[in-house]
């Protein structure tokens, strides 16, 4: 035996330390006064025992008075400042990984098992300390991090986010759901206890939902951002295995990351001072923000960016299919004229030829952001087939389209 916590009124508590104290020396084992604390001076005194106006139990603060309790957990941030301190100087993908799971499930904890009022305002600090720890990881300004970008960061993974919470507008939810629980485990143990009333549901999910209804209505672009965000093969780069290879590169981590954010510096929304080397934006001028810009240049192929994207994704599927088994050639001319290439021509044991043109759409373009998936690949097969389908024909191969999207979908 090692724990054990007694509560009740300060007789009860007397009465059942006695028998205690007894049972366990019969069974030659001994309570230690030195390592036993109450939160009342009368029982301290008569049991030669150490007082406590707040006792921490299983990792939550217990006292009499909620600003005994409050005034633990607002020194709980602090504590944390030392790790904060020291991720940035960790590889990028690594520091953000130990951000993410080693802060964030402490502080669920606390929220869990203390009432908002006492949690919130340490809760706002935590909040504060996590976002900027992840700016410093970023190499970036957190002064300069508008509304929706640190809203993004605020939402869990699944949902586009990067999933450094805001505790402070999770405290009532959590601990509401908190209370359901136990009440739930309380009907499990007797069948006669209460039932909790049938209110409003108070999980944590509900409010992400809720978040999410809202941002639709009165942010549609930046919803329809999360929405891209928020797909599993968006987001797998976040939550997969770390190897030795993929925590190298922080700057690739770092960009990946931005780009994930939308990052345009301290006034994204204001229209821009940059022109492209393409003219963009030669309509919509003044319309046109530094966010737009940024998106631009990533699918702008004057910048060489969609090239590069094109050929990794090319060359990723020849080597899957290489190893399946079939007989893979890249960039084979279709013509004399060499006016027709295609990207992969594929040969299986077994089985017709495949002729395979791969297109990587920049969603977040003005142009394409505010469209579904299906419409822009649909539109984009039509264009391709246009093109290739009728040489695939007449040399008896089978024609595809692999058509994806700059967040993996």
């Amino acid at each position: 035996m090692d724990d054990v916590t007694i509560v009740g009124t300060e007789k009860a508590c007397t009465i059942a330390f006695d028998i205690l104290k007894e049972e366990l020396e019969s069974l030659s084992l001994m309570v230690n006064a030195k390592k036993t604390i109450t939160t009342s001076e009368a029982l301290a005194t008569s049991l030669g025992c150490k007082h406590s106006e707040c006792v921490k139990l299983l990792g939550a603060f217990v006292g009499r008075a909620v600003d005994k309790e409050r005034a633990h957990i607002d020194n709980m941030p602090d504590t944390h400042i030392p790790l904060f301190d020291r991720l940035p100087l960790l590889p990028a993908e690594i520091a953000f990984r130990l951000l993410t799971n080693c802060g964030v499930p402490r502080w669920a904890h606390l929220i869990r098992t203390h009432e908002p009022e006492v949690v919130k305002p340490a809760s706002k600090r935590f909040t504060e300390l996590s976002v900027r720890c992840l700016a410093n990881i970023l190499k970036v300004d957190y002064n300069q991090m508008d509304e929706l970008t640190y809203r993004q960061i605020r939402l869990p993974i699944r949902h586009g986010g990067l999933g450094l919470h805001d505790w402070f507008e999770l405290a009532d939810a959590a601990y509401a759901a908190s209370l359901s629980n136990e009440s739930s485990r309380d009907r499990d143990d007797d069948p006669f206890a209460p039932v909790p009333s049938q209110g409003k549901d108070t999980s944590v999910d509900v409010v992400w939902e809720d978040t999410l209804v809202a941002l639709k209505d009165e942010q549609p672009d930046f919803a329809a951002h999360l929405k891209r965000n928020a797909t599993q093969i968006s987001s797998r780069w976040l939550v997969g295995p770390i190897t030795f290879a993929s925590c190298q590169p922080s700057n690739v981590f770092r960009a990946a990351m931005l780009f994930r954010l939308r990052w345009a510096g301290a006034h994204p929304d204001d229209r821009t001072p940059f022109y492209c080397r393409c003219g963009f934006p030669n309509v919509k001028v003044k319309e046109t923000t530094t966010r737009d810009m940024v998106t631009h240049l990533a699918g702008c192929p004057q910048n060489g960016g969609p090239t590069k994207r094109h050929h990794l994704v090319r060359d990723a599927l020849a080597g899957i299919m290489t190893r399946a088994g079939y007989s893979v050639q890249t960039e084979v001319n279709l013509d004399p004229k060499g006016e027709l290439r295609m990207d992969i021509v594929a040969t299986p044991p077994n089985g017709l030829t495949m002729y395979i043109d791969t297109t990587v759409a920049n969603t977040t373009s003005r142009t394409l952001r505010n469209k579904e998936d299906v419409e822009i690949f649909a539109k984009k097969d039509l264009e391709k087939r246009k093109k290739y389908q009728e040489v695939a024909n007449s040399k008896g191969a089978t024609y595809c389209t692999f058509a994806i999207e700059v967040f993996g979908d």
